[in-house]
């Protein structure tokens, strides 16, 4: 540090580094499932409930060769000024910010028939509670049902859960529903954990190995 870059305010939002484990997490089994593929210029379309600090969603639209489409969806406008003051987000025809209800949002695009690849749900309580993510609305069978409704033929459901026991390690408790057929850790345990190994190393999240991540920049 100088006195000339000492200010934070400054500095440069690094987008494809993701340092939370959670968040490495979610972003490798929007791959090792099958709804992403790697290296592709196909457009795949992802759908983000809960913005956060806007790391997953600033990584999808930031990774080398690949045209991923990010939906964002967070029922406070707060979290959005905040990503385009402090998080350097710049909307785009490939990466949207919208302000409504996940539930509402999710009911409404199963009616139009809308599509994603990949449904990523992180939405938490601000309080302590037995089960901190996902919220309770997110639960029922009715939305369940929408989601299902919104996924596409090879698409997943990703889901972070944390309960308020063992909370330190959050990146245990991730629940992946895949929509294609014979894609379960029971059905396919083997292929899944190869595709998982594979996807890990390809973007250096090193996550097998519990090491912090290292960007690799030859994706």
């Amino acid at each position: 540090l100088t006195w000339d870059n000492f200010n934070t305010k400054t500095w440069k939002i690094d987008k494809r580094t993701v340092r939370l484990e959670y968040a490495r997490l979610m972003v490798v089994g929007a791959f090792f499932s099958g709804a992403l593929e790697f290296n592709t210029t196909r457009k795949q379309d992802v759908l983000l409930i809960g913005l956060g600090g806007g790391i997953i969603n600033n990584y999808f639209t930031t990774l080398p060769n690949h045209t991923i489409a990010v939906t964002v969806v967070d029922i406070d406008p707060v979290m959005k000024r905040i990503a385009e003051k402090w998080y350097d987000f710049h909307e785009s025809a490939n990466h949207q910010i919208v302000i409504e209800d996940g539930v509402r949002f999710v009911r409404d695009a199963a009616k139009k028939g809308v599509k994603y690849d990949a449904i990523l749900l992180d939405v938490c309580y601000n309080v302590p509670r037995s089960m901190m993510c996902p919220i309770d609305e997110f639960l029922s069978d009715d939305v369940i049902e929408a989601m299902k409704a919104v996924t596409s033929e090879n698409g997943a459901v990703i889901v972070n859960i944390i309960t308020t026991r063992d909370r330190t390690d959050e990146a245990d408790r991730m629940l992946f529903c895949s929509a294609k057929e014979k894609n379960s850790w029971l059905d396919n345990r083997d292929e899944l954990y190869n595709r998982y190994i594979a996807v890990d190393a390809a973007l250096g999240f090193q996550l097998t190995l519990r090491k912090k991540f290292i960007p690799n920049d030859l994706l």
